[in-house]
């Protein structure tokens, strides 16, 4: 869950707000939000996204990314805050288009 680690299809980070801006959920004017996996495109829509981060991310800080599933984190010397979400969420939230 840290770069240069080795990839990973089980969680992706979630921006609840950015560095300079609201971040790229709440700041989205696209239809569809895509995360990648190895083999597929799980398209969500923002506003599905935001209602399931609303439900489910709790507004507990934690230290350490790995400890970020459904908590808030921020990293170090940045006002952002960020979230790891369970890849099934989103595939429970969204679809999938294989990759080709």
């Amino acid at each position: 869950m840290s770069r240069g680690s080795e990839l990973q299809d089980d969680y992706h980070w979630i921006e609840l707000q950015g560095v300079r801006d609201d971040g790229w959920l709440y700041n989205s004017h696209a239809d569809v939000i895509a995360f990648e996996t190895n083999d597929t495109w799980i398209m969500v829509r923002p506003s599905d996204l935001i209602q399931y981060t609303q439900r489910f991310v709790e507004h507990e800080s934690v230290e350490r990314p790995q400890e970020a599933i459904h908590k808030i984190y921020t990293r170090r010397n940045r006002n952002d805050i960020i979230t790891l979400v369970p890849t099934s969420d989103l595939r429970s939230i969204g679809w999938e288009v294989k990759k080709k």
